[in-house]
């Protein structure tokens, strides 16, 4: 990579958002909870959350199981700095620094137990560890060690898929803390860290590291996070405490032969405990700590220009992950209470999806079928559906499937007849507009050459609503459904019981007297229950 930097500069207001509302829960608040948060979503969008408890010492684990949040202790005495990643089965992989001895730790739950080793044992190693996973979902683990003070390094460790292999990757005295690691589609590490006074970077070729100084403009380089684009190309949230008392959030960008470099909110003392994002379009989203003003801060830019609005106030330790539709999720300790918390953003756009559905056909096609409503300043042109492999970790290869913009009316259709039977796929649906705009609006996911025999509740919609609720289901016979709706404390709060034929059903809720809030909509039949998330709103 060239060393060129591009420096740019964005005037940028404190806005707030118009179009939806941030939604916050309480997760744990049993004893001083929340340190270290690492946040993850699972295939349904749900959280898991990774977290230290400092009244006990634990290492902490809460994931929202569709009605209620469940919390579980993975380590006791163990855990004050926590890293949490997802495999494709959904189960949680944990790094953490043992705060006693110093040690680099890692957990790993197989569906039935807790699965816990000491990476390494050294003295004073182990420190601010973060991990990430490759397509085989083989752990890698980035974190900064002095075990020998002053030699303080970046040290790496990952497992093979038979023995954990440690490197030391940066051995120039003191380096290496604030490390963040991402895995690109190669399974290629690329890390980000504090390389003493400036933002260094670190990336595996498949021969050897190459390391290089991102930004040197002062005392630059603490709390970083980092992300890749669809190209592979790295993105970086940092901290700049050039001036005491006046830091800055900054972020750069590797657009493939140089770094571009911008400050983002130069308001003082802020840009602390950085969490970087990209979503769909590869545009970045930051989250981060206003220190002057005790509040959470979330930074996104929407194509055009960034903008910046506060979350939350009080907020200590925060973590972010973006879901299907681009919407920020975010845990964080709420420093009044010592509270483990959970926000996120839910979003009302100009064009919604209520539903998007991939249909396994007879004929070893798959028909897509999709629903929108869209505001009255809104007009639809037409539709670009994309098509990736879904038996890929890294789903980067998406081929579009229309020649032309997809038209038509509610409910729109579009028969994929180039697939393999009993492949998997996984399908991206886009709407046009007027303006020259493409929206991302969701993703659906089928097998071709199969007939669904599962039950399932495919979709709940409109989302978020005031009145009507309506269920798709999948029925894969004649029978009764339990529509079940429970408020945030797991209270059933309305019920409901219809009759449904077999195939692709709909049933609605009138939901117009609930208090405004976040709900679950559990669906029973035969034995079997699925549940999705809505939320109630005014």
């Amino acid at each position: 990579m060239q060393k060129t930097i591009l420096v740019l500069v964005f005037l940028i207001s404190l806005v707030l958002y118009t179009f939806g509302e941030w939604v916050t829960e309480t997760v744990d608040s049993a004893g001083n909870v929340g340190y270290s948060t690492s946040i993850a979503l699972n295939s349904n969008n749900y959280p898991a959350i990774s977290y230290y408890d400092s009244t006990n010492c634990n290492l902490k684990f809460a994931f929202f199981d569709g009605l209620n949040w469940q919390v579980m202790v993975v380590d006791y005495s163990e855990g004050a700095q926590t890293s949490l990643a997802l495999d494709v089965n959904d189960n949680p992989h944990i790094a953490y620094n043992d705060e006693l001895n110093g040690d680099l730790k890692y957990a790993r739950y197989d569906g039935v137990s807790w699965q816990i080793i000491t990476i390494e044992s050294d003295d004073n190693t182990g420190n601010n560890p973060s991990i990430a996973l490759d397509s085989d979902n083989n752990p890698h683990i980035v974190y900064y060690s002095y075990a020998i003070n002053p030699n303080r390094h970046l040290k790496y460790a990952y497992n093979d898929g038979e023995a954990w292999q440690i490197s030391t990757i940066d051995s120039t005295d003191q380096v290496g803390a604030y490390s963040s690691i991402v895995i690109d589609s190669n399974d290629r590490p690329h890390i980000s860290y504090d390389g003493l006074y400036c933002l260094n970077y670190a990336f595996f070729n498949g021969t050897s590291w190459q390391i290089s100084t991102v930004d040197s403009a002062g005392y630059v380089g603490t709390y970083t996070s980092i992300a890749v684009d669809s190209l592979n190309n790295p993105h970086i949230s940092y901290h700049d405490y050039s001036v005491w008392l006046n830091g800055k959030l900054k972020y750069a960008s590797y657009n493939g032969s140089e770094w571009q470099i911008s400050t983002l909110d130069a308001y003082e003392n802020t840009g602390f405990s950085t969490s970087l994002a990209l979503d769909s379009n590869d545009n970045p989203h930051i989250a981060y700590h206003d220190d002057t003003n005790n509040s959470l801060k979330y930074a996104v830019f929407n194509g055009v220009s960034w903008q910046i609005s506060v979350v939350v106030t009080d907020d200590y330790s925060l973590s972010l992950s973006l879901d299907n539709s681009d919407n920020p999720h975010i845990s964080y300790m709420d420093w009044s209470d010592k509270d483990l918390k959970y926000t996120y953003y839910v979003s009302v756009p100009g064009i919604s999806l209520l539903s998007f559905a991939a249909q396994p056909q007879p004929n070893s096609s798959i028909k897509l079928v999709w629903q929108v409503s869209a505001s009255d300043d809104t007009q639809i042109v037409g539709f670009n559906l994309y098509r990736a492999d879904a038996s890929k970790a890294h789903k980067k290869d998406w081929a579009r499937l229309n020649s032309s913009p997809i038209s038509g009316s509610n409910p729109y259709q579009f028969v994929d007849s180039a697939v393999t039977e009993e492949q998997g796929y996984q399908y991206r649906l886009s709407a046009l507009t007027t303006d020259g705009k493409e929206e991302m609006l969701g993703t659906a996911q089928g097998e071709a050459g199969t007939t669904p025999t599962q039950f399932a509740l495919t979709a709940v919609y409109p989302n978020p609503t005031s009145s009507l609720l309506t269920c798709r289901l999948t029925m894969p016979q004649v029978g009764s459904v339990s529509l079940g709706l429970y408020d945030i404390s797991g209270r059933l709060v309305l019920s409901k019981r219809i009759e449904l034929a077999s195939g692709e059903q709909e049933a609605a809720l009138e939901v117009g007297d609930l208090a405004k809030g976040i709900y679950t909509v559990q669906a029973s039949f035969s034995g079997e229950s699925v549940t999705k998330r809505i939320v109630v709103m005014r």
